[in-house]
């Protein structure tokens, strides 16, 4: 629906930045631990204070990390963003940790879960109009030109299919941008696939079932890069210069004459971007691309297709099967019972986040 993308519009607006003296976005997500993320809060307003972290950060227990971000703020007034909450309790858990100073302060809160959102304040997004919906897609497909005339039919035709939903629509246009359209010959191909795929799905289906053909229609050497970014968790914020390093330590990156390893893999990145596969999470002040991140719908993709390719293998949670032969692995928040498990003969990659219990005694 684009929660995400309203919100940061407005958050990063230079009005908005200059009338509160504190920010911090955090995003939850459906796997959160509390304590990482109030620690996380802590680290984003010092810096932004110019102000060091408490040294004793690291041995708090959750019930100080509360207090350290009830104390900072008292006196200040603040807009919080809270990212992608898909349980009550997880507002419950962090709503105390923030004062009501009375001093103009806000706290943003996105969801999809129609139950979270019933606590205060609510603003449901709308799918977008016809109108809208044609727009975002010509300033995509077209990079903003009009539509071609005999592409006008196809095109609404597309559109309807996507039912106003804007990760849909841009998903879409990232593939008919790299159609050829001086005929309609490619685009007619294309639009009875999409109507052969989303026969008989619901909303949402319906949009992964779209995410699925942006990944479908991938040229064969960024099909391997863009399932290889399953090895990070949901939401995580993604280094550029350390995905460009797994890429090509993995072998997934040509080697081009004239060209560095590292340009051609940054080309594989910027092709992924302009598809709309993979989103711009920062940009320094000389514009150069920083860190980048996986939206949810199309990390689900990612984690289906991974699994039925037996590309990577994800423990998130206790008790996961894997493969009998995983080669890829990614343990993200808890090593589950992997802590009784003495092989992975074939595994070639490993990756950790933020693990727990890997010494249950200490």
């Amino acid at each position: 629906m684009g929660k995400t993308t309203l919100v940061k519009k407005v958050y990063d607006d230079m009005e908005v930045k200059n009338r509160f003296q504190c920010h911090a976005w955090i995003t939850v997500s459906q796997s959160f631990d509390l304590r990482e993320l109030l620690k996380d809060v802590i680290r984003r307003l010092f810096n932004e204070a110019k102000q060091p972290a408490p040294q004793r950060l690291e041995t708090m227990g959750i019930n100080n990390l509360k207090a350290e971000i009830k104390d900072f703020l008292r006196q200040r007034r603040y807009v919080l963003v809270l990212d992608d909450v898909w349980q009550i309790d997880a507002w419950n858990a962090f709503k105390y940790a923030f004062p009501d100073n009375d001093s103009g302060s806000g706290i943003l809160l996105m969801t999809r879960i129609v139950d979270v959102a019933s606590t205060d304040d609510i603003y449901t997004m709308e799918p977008l109009s016809s109108e809208e919906s044609l727009t975002l897609f010509c300033r995509k497909t077209f990079r903003g030109n009009h539509c071609p005339q005999y592409l006008e039919k196809l095109s609404q035709s597309i559109l309807e299919k996507c039912e106003g939903l804007p990760l849909a629509i841009v998903a879409i246009s990232g593939v008919l941008a790299t159609k050829d359209r001086n005929t309609s010959h490619e685009w007619e191909l294309f639009h009875r696939s999409l109507g052969a795929q989303l026969e008989g799905h619901g909303k949402l289906e319906s949009v992964k079932k779209i995410l699925s053909l942006s990944y479908y229609d991938l040229p064969y050497y960024l099909k391997i890069c863009f399932l290889y970014l399953g090895l990070f968790p949901e939401d995580y914020v993604i280094e550029r210069m350390r995905l460009i390093r797994l890429w090509i330590a993995k072998g997934f990156v040509k080697d081009i004459s004239g060209m560095a390893m590292e340009e051609v893999a940054e080309g594989y990145l910027n092709e992924l971007i302009n598809r709309s596969l993979v989103q711009v999470a920062w940009i320094d002040g000389v514009g150069r691309l920083r860190e980048c991140r996986i939206d949810d719908l199309f990390h689900e993709v990612i984690t289906s297709k991974s699994r039925e390719q037996n590309i990577v293998a994800m423990v998130s949670k206790e008790n996961t099967k894997l493969p009998e032969k995983v080669q890829r692995l990614s343990i993200q928040y808890t090593l589950g019972n992997l802590q009784h498990t003495n092989r992975f003969p074939q595994l070639r990659s490993l990756l950790m986040f933020r693990w727990k219990n890997l010494y249950p005694n200490r």
